[in-house]
């Protein structure tokens, strides 16, 4: 199979090089098992049919030409994501949110506390207080 760029109306492939101007290039989709959210943003900015482009069609010969990108140069930090192929507004990409983990009973529940009895399941301390753990 040929790589192939999915870009809008785009028709280049690795045949055809000389299509890509000054010296671009073909970049691989983001695989959908390990990039996700980034994935699904490229494909909506192919603008391409749900038929054509989807989740299922992702594989190692879909690509995006170099000349889609913010600079025509490729993917950067600020702009990870290809152009729009309906010529919306470019907007740089905001990094994602650290999810931080929040404090549960049940994280507490499984963890054991040193008292003047030993070791005790934090189960055991609850309120009504009972000893048959």
């Amino acid at each position: 199979m040929i790589l192939r760029c999915a870009w809008g109306t785009c028709n280049v492939d690795e045949r055809y090089l000389e299509r890509l101007q000054n010296g671009g290039k073909l970049i691989l989709f983001p695989k959908p098992k390990t990039y996700l959210h980034k994935c699904l943003r490229w494909i909506k900015a192919c603008g391409r049919p749900h038929e054509q482009l989807n989740i299922q069609r992702i594989n190692k010969h879909k690509a995006v030409c170099s000349k889609h990108f913010v600079g025509g140069n490729g993917a950067t930090v600020e702009f990870p994501d290809p152009l729009q192929a309906d010529g919306s507004a470019v907007r740089p990409t905001r990094p994602l949110r650290k999810q931080t983990s929040t404090f549960t009973e049940s994280n507490q529940v499984s963890k054991k506390k040193k008292t003047s009895m030993g070791f005790l399941h934090l189960r055991c301390l609850q309120w009504p207080l009972s000893y048959t753990c």
